[in-house]
């Protein structure tokens, strides 16, 4: 069961720093742990104590409880992809969510996916 956890955790806290754009070396950097013990958590097979724990929370500017909120931070790709293309498009206006939306219908006519 601790393998488990070691492994959904480590997911939770790499899904987070790529949501947040950072290298393994620059989270590294900034919780001010070794990048090479941050890659050994990702894959989860290392135990981070909690101080480690708050340094990473700290360095995504999280809280500690968001990386240990293994289910909702453990996205599939799919799910990964569509939140970033949401976040591409909040700020814009709604003549770019159309033309945007016009592109995505063509690309996927072409590719015979449209429903």
């Amino acid at each position: 069961m601790e393998d488990t956890f070691l492994k959904d955790l480590g997911k939770s806290i790499k899904n987070l720093r790529k949501q947040s754009g950072m290298s393994q070396e620059t989270l590294g950097e900034l919780a001010d742990i070794c990048p090479k013990h941050l890659g050994e958590i990702e894959r989860g097979n290392s135990n981070p104590s909690v101080a480690v724990i708050c340094k990473i929370a700290n360095a995504l500017n999280r809280g500690p409880s968001d990386i240990m909120n293994i289910n909702s931070n453990t996205l599939s790709r799919k799910e990964y992809y569509l939140k970033k293309i949401c976040a591409l498009l909040r700020d814009k206006d709604e003549t770019v969510h159309r033309k945007v939306f016009q592109a995505m219908e063509l690309l996927m006519e072409e590719r015979g996916e449209r429903r």
